[in-house]
């Protein structure tokens, strides 16, 4: 199984990579992670996952998963060797979609989900209206895990729902999930770095 990430050069994401990197060492796990320029925000920088992602499809061969590179990959993850799908990814509390741990198969139907989700990141930037997903009314923000929840549900692609230790949250998955042992931790990042990533 090929991993992949990227970070914001000149940012603390840097680091974020390093340690990313010696946890896929330590379990002798295969990656592809790149830096890339910063876009000027921080959900610009997370939306641009999209294409990312379609670029690592274009350039490897056979199944991936995305991580977000401020994650630690903790237990080898068997489970993602086992998956025959299109996509794969946890969903928190049972209805919105986390795209910090993503598996894509690299088949037809993944293909044409990314694109919708590029498409999708692209037509809304910021916020999105209502009734494209269930549980989020008009005017929530465009987070990329929700314009990929949109695009996997448009395009019909054969979807498996990661258990919660795939993409295990600091103090999110802690509370809501008591006693299950993280393969893949994610580390919130993005509560230390937003504000800095956007300039505030």
């Amino acid at each position: 199984m090929l991993f992949i990430a990227y970070y914001t050069r000149n940012t603390p994401y840097e680091q974020e990579a390093v340690a990313l990197r010696a946890s896929l060492d330590a379990l002798g796990l295969w990656y592809d992670i790149r830096g890339v320029d910063s876009l000027g925000s921080w959900q610009k920088n997370t939306q641009y996952k999209a294409r990312f992602v379609r670029e690592m499809l274009n350039t490897h061969l056979g199944p991936m998963t995305y991580i977000d590179v401020d994650a630690l990959v903790l237990q080898p993850p068997v489970l993602l060797d086992t998956l025959d799908c299109d996509i794969a990814a946890a969903k928190f509390g049972g209805h919105e979609l986390l795209s910090g741990t993503v598996y894509f198969g690299n088949t037809p139907k993944s293909r044409e989900t990314v694109d919708r989700w590029i498409a999708l990141c692209e037509q809304y930037p910021d916020r999105f209206p209502g009734g494209l997903l269930p549980h989020f009314p008009s005017g929530c923000l465009a987070w990329d895990q929700r314009m990929l929840d949109i695009a996997i549900r448009q395009t019909g692609a054969g979807f498996v729902e990661l258990p919660p230790e795939y993409t295990y949250i600091v103090e999110l998955s802690q509370k809501r999930y008591p006693g299950v042992q993280p393969v893949i931790l994610h580390t919130r990042g993005s509560l230390r770095f937003k504000a800095q990533i956007d300039g505030r």
